[in-house]
């Protein structure tokens, strides 16, 4: 290291969950799974209202009840690991879960779809969307400067406007009832890049393209980083069932919501850093920029890690330059040739849209500050002019120069990565929409910063959960 880093506080509060949990019949991982698996499945209304879309209710209750048996075995093993050796087995149990709660479902969901030929539905509208630009792009069309009103996207049944006022009897006017979805893509170009090769596969093996096969992979690519993050087995099993098993994760991974497939970049670039390979780290995290606007809130905390790195001289700026500059190329390589292409487009589709700066930009929405303006009755209907990003300058802003000064004093990846999730926990909560995968995303963030072992030994304390002190082992 080129800077040593301050000894972090210690966590009295971590000491004493530790004790209990040397004393539980059960293990970290176990806990975790009883706050993840079961009150998914124990709930069986909102389970199945979390997979109606998507599944055929016979598919649903038959995963419901595989989910629950296979969680009571693990739970059951775990018990039995006082006397004997059952990391193995639960190991086996958990690759099982994740086969039944997310491969599965999303595999049957996408046959169901393509097999039936109702290829607007059994699907969220994001999927639908990947597939209309990837198909305009592949046909030598902009896919931000053309509308999708005749693919599946505009028939997706379940788009039925937002709430319109805080006057509930008020009906949307019918142009509202009309999702804006397909008047804009609101990825950013590697979203749809990354999609091109899984189509021509998917396209010449089966016939057919869904897009989430992407996703799939992206699921898949995060579960297998984690193991690469943390390598002792029990705390391994934990971090795999806190950020795989997220209830805010499955369901949308399930019916095509891409947020998985930032994470898994951002979570890239982590593990690159971690095991020291600058270069790569900084690869994945302009892979992640170029994917979806909420990475670049990162580069902020980023920057700070690599200001550490850089030697205490006067030539730091130029040094902190030259190890960002592999961010910046990536992501601009993947962006400038839209921008090129027709600039307009790209700034209506990727920034207007998201901002509310368009007659058909996306409604005030969802369960953060846009949706409730509308309904107390701050402004007249969900498709008012919204400063929202007034606010979160003026709101958010003070904070993030909080949380960078506080990881100035402890300035490791954990502290990085706690500060961004805190930092999201505000900023899109002041947004014009904000919706549950949102708050599913920060979750994740915040997990990764629970889960990632120390970058440096003296800052080991810093989050004590998983990473204990020899003398107390979770190792069952």
């Amino acid at each position: 290291m080129a800077q040593s880093i301050p000894q972090s506080p210690p966590r009295m509060v971590d000491r004493g969950l530790a004790a209990l949990l040397a004393a539980s019949p059960l293990g970290l991982d176990s806990l975790l799974l009883l706050a993840t698996l079961f009150p998914m499945t124990a709930h069986w209304d909102g389970y199945r209202l979390s997979y109606s879309r998507v599944l055929p209710i016979e598919a649903i209750s038959l995963f419901a009840v595989l989910a629950y048996l296979l969680g009571a075995t693990y739970i059951t093993l775990d018990y039995f690991g006082r006397a004997r050796e059952t990391t193995t087995a639960r190991q086996v149990v958990l690759g099982l879960l994740v086969v039944n709660l997310v491969v599965a479902p999303m595999v049957t969901s996408m046959v169901v779809r393509h097999v039936t030929g109702q290829t607007e539905r059994w699907a969220h509208d994001t999927p639908l969307q990947i597939e209309a630009a990837v198909d305009a792009l592949l046909h030598g069309r902009n896919p931000y400067a053309t509308d999708y009103t005749d693919a599946p996207l505009a028939r997706w049944p379940y788009y039925n406007g937002p709430l319109w006022s805080s006057n509930w009897r008020e009906p949307a006017p019918p142009e509202a009832r009309v999702n804006p979805a397909i008047y804009h893509v609101a990825y950013l170009p590697f979203t749809l890049l990354v999609a091109v090769p899984v189509q021509l596969l998917s396209t010449a093996t089966l016939g057919w393209f869904d897009g989430r096969w992407t996703n799939l992979l992206a699921y898949l690519f995060t579960l297998w980083l984690l193991t690469r993050l943390v390598r002792e087995r029990v705390p391994r099993l934990a971090a795999l069932i806190l950020v795989g098993l997220n209830p805010l994760l499955v369901p949308y991974v399930v019916e095509g919501r891409n947020d998985i497939l930032v994470f898994s970049l951002l979570l890239a670039a982590v593990v690159a850093w971690q095991e020291e390979r600058p270069l790569a780290s900084a690869v994945w995290l302009g892979l992640a920029l170029a994917t979806k606007h909420v990475a670049a809130l990162f580069l902020p905390f980023y920057l700070l890690l690599l200001w550490r790195e850089c030697a205490p001289h006067r030539n730091r700026l130029s040094q902190l330059g030259r190890r960002l500059l592999p961010t910046l190329v990536t992501a601009l390589a993947l962006t400038a040739p839209f921008i090129l292409w027709d600039w307009s487009a790209f700034f209506e589709d990727t920034v207007g849209y998201v901002s509310g700066l368009l007659p058909t930009s996306y409604p005030l929405s969802g369960m953060g500050l846009g949706g409730i303006v509308v309904a107390v009755g701050l402004v007249p209907n969900a498709a008012a002019p919204f400063s929202a990003s007034l606010l979160q300058v003026l709101i958010a802003g003070p904070l993030l120069v909080a949380l960078l000064r506080y990881q100035w004093r402890f300035n490791t990846l954990r502290y990085a990565l706690g500060g961004y999730a805190v930092f999201l926990l505000v900023f899109m909560w002041l947004a014009r929409f904000y919706f549950e995968n949102y708050l599913g995303y920060i979750l994740l963030v915040l997990a990764t910063a629970v889960v990632c072992p120390a970058d440096d030994t003296c800052a080991r304390p810093s989050f004590g959960l998983l990473y204990l002190e020899p003398d107390v082992s979770l190792n069952k």
